[in-house]
Formats: structure tokens, C-alpha cells, sequence
């Protein structure tokens, strides 16, 4: 039984499809969904909800978490909500089931703030940064839009051909 649920965990943390990890560990697919489900809930339940305090330097990045089958090179580029690009060479494809998941860490202390959310939009990647770091906190994120208007000594980072640094003041 030990190994069924090291098993479990695992197929989850890498995004495995729910039909393969049941057909792994010798459970049910509705069995696999109902704890990735109470996984998700707990994990969520314990995050701290107290800014990063201690750093001055933090960074923010949002991702898309797809639980499903890559794709080839091929597919079609795949676009954030404003037309923007997203920068995963088209090979997996965002569905409405797919998780979203903004996540910010600390330069120094290595503390993160995950959070699951619906949207990777201004309101939300603002609140979310703006939440989970002090108001002398420097800021890196990408390049995309939506981090603008973050309320924060802001720079981006070019992931585009090596890397870059540029300044912005929120």
C-alpha cells in the first residue's frame, strides 16, 4: 500500500493523466480524481498567507498545468487572454481544465507563494503580487502585459535569446 501511494503522489506532481496513474496503482479513475481533488484542497489550505517579508527581491511567474497529452511542434502557438504569445514552443495545449498557477519567491530566503487561480489576468497576477510582498519589495517578472501595472519596483526578464533586464517603476 505504501508504494501505491508513492506512486499516486508522484503521477500527480508530474501532471500524469488520471486514467494512467488508476490503471498504475490499481484504483478506480474517479478514486485518483477524488484525492488529486483533497491533495489540491489541503495543499492549498496550508500556504502561508503572509507576504514575503524578510526579501526585497522576489519573482513572479504564472504557469499553465496540463494534465493531459503533449502535442507535436506543430500545434497551434497558444495565446494569454490578451493576444500575447505564450512561450511553450506549442506543445501543449490550454484547455479550460488546465490549471492555472502564479507563484512568487523570495531571492533570498528561497519562501514561495503559490497560489491556483482561475485567470492569469492584470487583476489577478496584480493582487496576487501585491499580496505576497512588501510595498519595498523589487519585483521580477516576464515580459507580459499583465505585470505592468504591479504596484512594485518592477523589472522584467527577456526569455527571449539568453536574458535581460529591464527597469520599470510600478
Amino acid at each position: 500500500m505504501p508504494e501505491q501511494v508513492v506512486l499516486l503522489v508522484r503521477g500527480m506532481v508530474k501532471g500524469e493523466q488520471a486514467q494512467i496513474l488508476a490503471n498504475e496503482v490499481g484504483v478506480c479513475r474517479q478514486t485518483v480524481q477524488a484525492i488529486r481533488e483533497q491533495l489540491q484542497v489541503n495543499a492549498q489550505r496550508m500556504q502561508p498567507e503572509n507576504p514575503l517579508e524578510s526579501d526585497t527581491h522576489t519573482e513572479t511567474d504564472e504557469m499553465y498545468q496540463n494534465a493531459g497529452k503533449k502535442v507535436s511542434q506543430t500545434s497551434t502557438r497558444l495565446t494569454h487572454p490578451d493576444g500575447t504569445p505564450i512561450n511553450n514552443g506549442g506543445m501543449v495545449p490550454i484547455r479550460m481544465t488546465d490549471l492555472r498557477i502564479v507563484g512568487t519567491v523570495a531571492r533570498d530566503s528561497g519562501q514561495v507563494r503559490l497560489r491556483m487561480v482561475e485567470h492569469c489576468d492584470e487583476p489577478t497576477l496584480c493582487e496576487h503580487v501585491e499580496h505576497f510582498t512588501t510595498s519595498d519589495t523589487h519585483v521580477y517578472t516576464d515580459e507580459w502585459r499583465p505585470y505592468n501595472r504591479v504596484d512594485r519596483t518592477h523589472a522584467t526578464v527577456c526569455h527571449a535569446g539568453g536574458f535581460c533586464i529591464t527597469p520599470r517603476k510600478g
